[in-house]
């Protein structure tokens, strides 16, 4: 798992959902040098997610993250293609890319990293920046896991900085913002605006009358 993100502990509950469609609009290219217009248009189901100032990074994911092999092959019934040294660590597959009737998709929102692998930030905001991503139908539809474990520093370019995973783009109201320790997360930010309440006349009075009746 890269260390710019948390994956949530448990599932996001019902409570106060808000449905953000999970789209990807994907540019299917005949010529690499030039961009087409969009010629496809993938909507997934909408994913329910709990309205709250903040929610984890992969809920923007358009597709499920596999940190390992094993995890691979768990969740998909088969295992994970051999790892393919000339080409970067990629955790994400999508399943719709063998249809695509041209040699490249192009996926409209991912984060932009640099050719090391660091996250790209705003220099005015400080906030995450994004980019585009391009691939060729064939890569775009398979993973490339390397191996974890005792040997897994001698397998070569596995260090490489991995493929970014498509997002869904950001809502409005929503933004990307780095938390403490330098992980991503996404902020509501008109639910967080409404936290922001600040020191009232009201709460003024109930602290008086709490030290009152403390003797206070």
């Amino acid at each position: 798992m890269p260390p710019f993100f948390e994956q949530r502990e448990k599932p996001i509950t019902t409570k106060n959902v808000l449905p953000l469609p999970i789209e990807s609009v994907i540019y299917e290219l005949g010529d690499p040098n030039s961009l087409d217009s969009a010629a496809s248009l993938t909507t997934e189901a909408s994913m329910p997610i709990q309205r709250q100032p903040f929610y984890p990074f992969d809920t923007l994911f358009l597709f499920p993250y596999y940190s390992t092999r094993e995890e691979y092959e768990k969740a998909t019934g088969r295992p994970a293609p051999p790892w393919d040294e000339t080409k970067p660590p990629k955790y994400w597959f999508d399943p719709k890319a063998p249809e695509a009737p041209r040699k490249l998709v192009v996926y409209d929102t991912v984060l932009a990293i640099s050719e090391n692998g660091t996250l790209l930030r705003d220099e005015i905001t400080n906030q995450p920046l994004l980019d585009m991503l391009v691939l060729t139908k064939e890569h775009a539809a398979v993973v490339n896991i390397p191996a974890k474990g005792v040997a897994a520093g001698k397998i070569p370019n596995a260090d490489q900085p991995e493929v970014p995973m498509p997002l869904r783009p950001l809502l409005d109201y929503e933004e990307l913002f780095f938390r403490f320790g330098g992980t991503i997360a996404v902020r509501d930010k008109e639910y967080f605006a409404q936290t922001q309440v600040g020191f009232t006349s009201d709460d003024r009075d109930l602290i008086k009358a709490i030290a009152a009746k403390l003797g206070v």
